[in-house]
C-alpha cells in the first residue's frame, strides 16, 4: 500500500489526494485540503471535461480488506489517499 504522502524538494512531507482521474481537465495527484468533497477534488483537477458525466463519481479507498470501490455523490467527503474517477457520458 502506498502512503498518501509525498516528499517535496525541501524534504518535508505533505499529504496528497490519491488521484483525480478520468474526464477532468488535468488528471493527476493533488494536495489534500481539509473538508474536501469529491466535487472539490474535481475542481482542483481543473473541473469537468466537456465529455464528463457530471453526476456521481467512482471513489477508490484503501480499506482493511483491500481497495473499496463505490459510486458516490459529488458532496461525498474525500480522505487523503482516495482516488476519484470521473466517467465519460455517452451522448
Amino acid at each position: 500500500m502506498l502512503l498518501p504522502y509525498v516528499q517535496n524538494a525541501s524534504g518535508t512531507l505533505r499529504e496528497v489526494l490519491g488521484r483525480v482521474l478520468g474526464e477532468v481537465a488535468t488528471p493527476g495527484q493533488f494536495p489534500y485540503v481539509p473538508n474536501l468533497t469529491a466535487e472539490g477534488a474535481v475542481a482542483i483537477a481543473g473541473g469537468f471535461s466537456p465529455r464528463a458525466l457530471r453526476g456521481p463519481v467512482e471513489m477508490h479507498r484503501q480499506g482493511n480488506d483491500g481497495i473499496l470501490v463505490a459510486s458516490v455523490p459529488l458532496n461525498y467527503p474525500v480522505r487523503p489517499g482516495d482516488t476519484i474517477v470521473v466517467a465519460e457520458r455517452w451522448f
